[in-house]
């Protein structure tokens, strides 16, 4: 036996220590007062299989991987399940139905635009989902829907969505619709047909306690998205009682007042076991102890009100990003081809033909270049299964000889920080 090269020894206050796997997220708290014994048996398994009282511990200890045979070799084995993932027969196609937007959030990367999804390029999608699932065996087929606000091309999400479903039924692919949306336009006809559409997953924005969200989400005719947003959400949850029903909540140190929660739960208090919240930080506002503070009392008080916090360590797949994925592929509103929706229009690097290839006039080449390559510095990292190194887009400008290096600013502080949050989400802030 021998000790897993992904263990981590994280304080969380002055009497006691997290200890955590992170290749299996599995973890357990030690009194600092016993913490030597536990890292001894974790860091010398051998010195303690003969000895009959430790039985339990080194049982338990394998079982959650913090201590491994000889004979594995983990970085070997996440690369297997890594490959495996992004081998996946399910092909995931994200649409952006428009440039253009109800809203005019001040930290949006978007330059939006009134570009819509045309006939033509309807079409060229169509003709791209009959070659691409058949010609790939695809097993599992589900478009993505997003924008722009996607809502405001309503006719071109039901006219692709039909024909896609259809289409799967007739060939035994299973199929879904998800959707990332502001959710003002939400209404009881759309929620209707979303429903008949297969329509599982939902992602709906807010930002922050209601003062400061209707601040940011407002327009000439709504002076209030937060209200009108929420309630939304509770005629779409009683309609699809199915669904994922992801609340992201995008965050600053202005808009996360203490009243936030009190704010969400006014209205959604009914469905409060339906609803997942995400807090994401808005790239323009830099991370400091007081915004993880406050995210971390804001999580604290959803859980203790029923909500379902989710972590970014609940979507690790061994992959840095669904981009990895072989088959995901976005499409622009006017056409436009690429694996990254988070290009310019302008920049991206292929186009669906007549009759729905991907005609690629720069051939994406990153997925050359992965952590698992002899020349990158994610090899050797003990958090490597919980980050997967640079998403594709970063290394888009590298070649094979180029050197893979983290890109996360204070590595330790980081993972130490964002792991003991883990954890506590997990134990629902016991600890």
């Amino acid at each position: 036996m021998k000790s897993s090269g992904y263990n981590l020894f994280l304080p969380i206050d002055g009497e006691r220590t997290i200890i955590f796997n992170s290749n299996t997220k599995r973890f357990f708290v030690s009194s600092n007062s016993s913490i030597n014994n536990y890292t001894e048996v974790i860091n010398k398994p051998n010195l303690y299989t003969e000895k009959q009282r430790y039985q339990k511990l080194l049982s338990t200890l394998s079982t959650n991987g913090f201590i491994i045979e000889d004979s594995v070799n983990e970085l070997s084995e996440i690369e297997k399940l890594y490959r495996k993932n992004r081998k996946s027969k399910e092909y995931s196609l994200m649409i952006m139905t428009t440039y253009a937007c109800n809203f005019s959030c001040w930290y949006c990367v978007q330059n939006h635009k009134n570009i819509y999804l045309e006939a033509n390029t309807e079409r060229k999608i169509i003709e791209h989902i009959k070659q691409y699932l058949i010609s790939n065996s695809i097993e599992v087929f589900n478009i993505a829907w997003f924008g722009g606000e996607p809502l405001l091309n309503f006719n071109a999400i039901c006219s692709i969505s039909e024909f896609a479903k259809k289409f799967c039924e007739e060939r035994n692919i299973r199929f879904s619709c998800s959707i990332t949306t502001n959710g003002a336009l939400l209404n009881r006809q759309i929620i209707n047909k979303m429903k008949q559409l297969d329509f599982v997953s939902f992602q709906i924005t807010i930002d922050g306690a209601k003062q400061s969200h209707n601040l940011t989400k407002y327009n000439k005719v709504i002076n209030d998205s937060f209200t009108l947003i929420l309630n939304n959400i509770l005629d779409l949850v009683g309609t699809i009682p199915d669904s994922l029903l992801t609340l992201r909540i995008n965050v600053t140190r202005k808009n996360l007042a203490t009243s936030v929660v009190e704010d969400i739960d006014n209205i959604l208090k009914p469905v409060r076991n339906r609803i997942f919240i995400l807090f994401r930080k808005v790239w323009q506002e830099p991370q400091d102890d007081s915004l993880f503070n406050a995210v971390a009392s804001c999580t604290h008080e959803f859980i203790k009100r029923g909500y379902t916090v989710n972590n970014d360590y609940d979507f690790t797949d061994f992959l840095s990003c669904y981009v990895e994925r072989e088959h995901y592929m976005s499409v622009f509103p006017n056409g436009a081809v690429d694996k990254c929706n988070n290009k310019d229009i302008k920049k991206a690097r292929g186009y669906l033909s007549d009759n729905g290839d991907v005609v690629w006039k720069n051939t994406p080449q990153e997925h050359l270049i992965t952590v698992f390559s002899n020349n990158s510095e994610c090899r050797s990292c003990k958090y490597l299964p919980l980050c997967m190194g640079p998403c594709p887009a970063k290394r888009e400008e590298l070649s094979k000889d180029d050197e893979l290096r983290c890109n996360v600013k204070n590595r330790d502080e980081f993972f130490n920080r964002t792991v003991i949050d883990y954890c506590r989400i997990k134990s629902n802030y016991s600890l």
